[in-house]
């Protein structure tokens, strides 16, 4: 296993928005060496309304395990929230932050999640593969078997 270790987290800046929704610090995680899992800052995701609707993490690192199988950014969206485009808005407002680290990332997504392909294909995510995880990857436990990989070059 790629060692998780030696990433400290980095001062996040205060506004991160775009569209329709704005970013909110929720914590900094650092890596488990144990569970395999990369370090990774969490921020909520709220509308114009000031609602949390979702939340959307960056995962720092170059692991095995971020490269292929959790990929740099995850997000999640409430179900009674989806179909606003929230996922999209919340990459673009935290892609600042991402660029003050990286030129280019790479996202993951099962090949059967049709509103996470649509997001990232939208942020205009280079397609790169399909690939199976490995049963030792922390991701193969929770049942993700396979992977849609592509690669977001961040704008500048």
């Amino acid at each position: 296993m790629d060692s998780l270790t030696g990433i400290h987290p980095v001062e996040v800046p205060d506004s991160l928005a775009a569209g329709s929704v704005r970013l909110e610090f929720s914590e900094f995680i650092p890596a488990s060496e144990l569970l395999g899992l990369a370090p990774r800052y969490i921020f909520k995701v709220l509308n114009l309304g000031g609602i949390a609707v979702g939340y959307i993490t960056f995962r720092p690192g170059d692991s095995w395990h971020i490269q292929f199988a959790a990929g740099h950014i995850g997000y999640r969206i409430d179900k009674e929230f989806r179909g606003h485009g929230y996922a999209y808005f919340a990459c673009k407002a935290l892609e600042p932050f991402i660029r003050s680290q990286y030129s280019r990332v790479i996202l993951t997504t099962s090949p059967t999640n049709a509103a996470s392909i649509k997001t990232i294909e939208r942020l205009g995510a280079t397609f790169l593969e399909i690939i199976e995880i490995p049963e030792d990857d922390p991701a193969f436990a929770s049942g993700d078997l396979r992977r849609r990989r592509y690669e977001w070059e961040l704008s500048s």
